[in-house]
């Protein structure tokens, strides 16, 4: 049985409280959203689900294992989670390209997988906060794939 998860991800630059920016890219990359974020920097990232019944185990940011807090839980289901995102050792990259970031939830029977594009910036010029505020990443996946016995929910749609 094909069952479906909601997950909306909020991004907020820790040193300024705000939260960051995205710009409409079109078609000329992978995804038609970038979200633009300075280098060597640290964010906050919240992640809300509709109540997973399952703990978390780890967190991955291209394979690698970020800490994580539950901020949310009713009756012992996650409603809410939260870790940092460290952008130390970014490479700014030319304008016409972009970063993709891997960005896995891993539960005990299933994994929420989500690539984010990024645009790294070198300072706080106004280049970074060209665009709009990115209130949220709203994903809804589906499991379609299977992989380390775990169900792969990839997203369906990336809607900021």
């Amino acid at each position: 049985m094909e069952q479906k998860i909601k997950c909306k991800v909020q991004i907020i630059d820790t040193k300024e409280g705000i939260p960051v920016f995205f710009k409409v890219d079109g078609d000329r990359f992978r995804y038609p959203y970038t979200v633009k974020l300075l280098s060597c920097s640290e964010f906050s990232v919240k992640a809300s689900f509709n109540r997973l019944d399952e703990p978390i185990q780890c967190i991955r940011i291209d394979g690698t294992i970020i800490k994580h807090k539950i901020i949310s839980e009713i009756n012992d289901m996650i409603t809410e989670v939260e870790f940092p995102w460290y952008t130390y050792q970014k490479k700014v990259v030319p304008n016409k390209r972009r970063t993709i970031h891997l960005v896995e939830l891993l539960f005990e029977t299933f994994a929420i997988d989500f690539e984010l594009q990024v645009k790294y910036y070198a300072s706080r010029s106004t280049h970074l906060k060209w665009g709009r505020p990115l209130d949220h990443v709203l994903l809804e996946s589906k499991n379609n794939q299977h992989d380390d016995d775990r169900k792969r929910y990839k997203f369906l749609a990336h809607n900021y």
